[in-house]
């Protein structure tokens, strides 16, 4: 069997609808009749976005692996029915630019691709919160207690976010949650502010959530049933939006998740991972995911997921609200990225 990140490129190249048609309509058409190396080497970026939210949308079980691979794949590209063929390596995925928080739950055994929502966090009537107070503090109505496991590697591996001058919690599933339980919040020292510790570079998450899930070893985390993983946190699911101009893809069931993603460079889209596809409904479906303020004139593009990347070739504006810091918000779920990094 291949390799899977070479599965995806080939699950994506046999799929015309989301290869070689949005290929020909929005980035090659412009080439010259007999174009060489050149001229689709000055497609490159332009070809790198469009397979880098294509991965997303087909293989997002595969995307911490790919970030992770040492393997090389490739995809044909056809222009005038001459295949040209593009070598892929893991920095593709950096071309993916998401919300991505890192999340501590007594779940060991999430996948890549998994949904986990709020209304299933395990809690019971004696303990309010899916990890222990020894891990992290259940309250800081007072103070954060300053060597709780997840303050101290927090400080240590959360340099964007202050390191030592601020300290760092599990986000709260009782009254008192802030956004997401398990989910690591920064608690600026001197003042009242609080954030979410995100990132929007999958390769630099997943490094930050190694870092984290490593410290945390041999602490009062450790032996708990607990788990790290980096996850997503512009989830929506399908029945959430209205669907009514929503045409069916090859695996949409009605049910399917919905990540807020972008290209690198900040140029906005929005991904379904189950492969759905809307004629012209961009405006609804932004304002649905995102709210009014990510709300965009539609872009006459065969299938909503790429109008981002169509824009980004033609050198178009179109941010989407998810692309900015995360300050504290109610998160209803949360995709699973990389992990599981049992403690």
């Amino acid at each position: 069997n291949a390799d899977p990140f070479q599965n995806c490129l080939n699950k994506i190249e046999k799929n015309p609808d989301i290869w070689q048609k949005v290929l020909d309509e929005q980035i090659l058409n412009d080439l010259p009749e007999n174009p060489d190396t050149r001229d689709f080497k000055a497609k490159q970026e332009a070809i790198y976005r469009l397979l880098a939210m294509d991965i997303l949308l087909m293989c997002p079980t595969d995307v911490a692996y790919i970030a992770k691979s040492n393997y090389k794949a490739s995809i044909k590209v056809k222009y005038n029915n001459k295949p040209f063929t593009f070598k892929v390596s893991k920095k593709i995925t950096e071309y993916i630019d998401t919300s991505l928080g890192v999340l501590v739950i007594n779940e060991p055994n999430l996948l890549p691709g998994e949904v986990l929502e709020l209304k299933n966090i395990k809690t019971n009537s004696t303990n309010k919160h899916p990890f222990p107070s020894e891990c992290s503090d259940w309250h800081i109505a007072g103070n954060l207690d300053d060597n709780a496991p997840v303050n101290k590697v927090g400080q240590s591996v959360f340099s964007e976010y202050g390191g030592s001058k601020n300290e760092f919690f599990l986000d709260f599933a009782d009254n008192d949650r802030r956004a997401f339980p398990g989910l690591v919040i920064m608690d600026k020292t001197g003042s009242a502010s609080e954030s979410i510790v995100s990132y929007r570079n999958i390769p630099v998450g997943i490094s930050k959530t190694q870092q984290f899930a490593q410290g945390l070893q041999n602490t009062q985390c450790s032996g708990k049933g607990l788990a790290v993983y980096l996850v997503a946190l512009d989830v929506k699911n399908a029945k959430e939006i209205n669907t009514s101009s929503i045409a069916p893809g090859p695996s949409y069931s009605g049910a399917g998740w919905f990540v807020a993603a972008g290209v690198a460079g900040g140029t906005g889209v929005l991904i379904a991972t189950t492969g759905v596809y809307v004629t012209s409904a961009l405006t609804a479906i932004s304002t649905a995911l995102l709210g009014s303020a990510a709300a965009a004139a539609p872009i006459p593009v065969a299938g909503w997921i790429y109008a981002g990347v169509a824009a980004a070739a033609a050198g178009v504006g179109f941010t989407v609200a998810a692309l900015v810091p995360r300050e504290i918000q109610d998160i209803k779920q949360v995709m699973i990225i990389d992990g599981p990094y049992r403690l």
